[in-house]
């Protein structure tokens, strides 16, 4: 039976993953922004006063504070130092396959939510523990409601709000199973 409101599970969580973008991206502007407003105030900032002093008395100064940087090579008379050898950080690459599983499950999530599904449990099953594992979650959640299994959405929902007690998602969560 569709909502009251004449949205479908669907329609709401095609909603949520808009509005997550758009949250995404407007705090990514905003910082940009700030960022710009910064280094344009401080391009065009008032210059400290700069103390005038004859020769004798420069000399007198103690000199600025340099910490202990360490010796620089000679590159013409030694080689440079070796790459690193080995793999990027293994946390990266498993971060990025954890991104690319939801990525693609977030756009099943409106028009297909059964594979979304299928491919949130193979992120599952590949990364247990991951980092993401709370979107995951949600994620899961969003696509058992929009496939009408509300009993099912419902338990992983509060099992969700006892994992994560603080999270962000839990608020549209509730309104998504309401």
């Amino acid at each position: 039976m569709p909502p009251a409101s004449g949205y479908t599970a669907a329609d709401m969580a095609a909603g949520g993953a808009k509005r997550m973008d758009a949250v995404l991206y407007g705090t990514v502007l905003a910082l940009a922004l700030g960022g710009g407003a910064i280094a344009i105030a401080g391009a065009f900032g008032e210059d400290p006063p700069v103390e005038r002093t004859s020769a004798g008395e420069a000399e007198q100064q103690a000199p600025p504070f340099v910490p202990d940087l360490p010796e620089v090579p000679d590159l013409r008379s030694q080689p440079p130092p070796a790459a690193p050898q080995g793999e990027d950080d293994p946390r990266l690459a498993e971060l990025g396959a954890e991104m690319r599983y939801l990525s693609r499950a977030r756009e099943l999530l409106a028009e297909q939510p059964a594979e979304a599904l299928a491919v949130l449990e193979q992120h599952r099953r590949r990364h247990p523990d991951g980092g993401l594992r709370e979107q995951r979650e949600a994620f899961a959640i969003e696509a058992l409601a929009a496939l009408g299994h509300t009993e099912l959405a419902e338990r992983r929902y509060y099992d969700f709000v006892r994992d994560y007690p603080s999270s962000e998602l839990s608020a549209r969560l509730a309104a998504l199973l309401r």
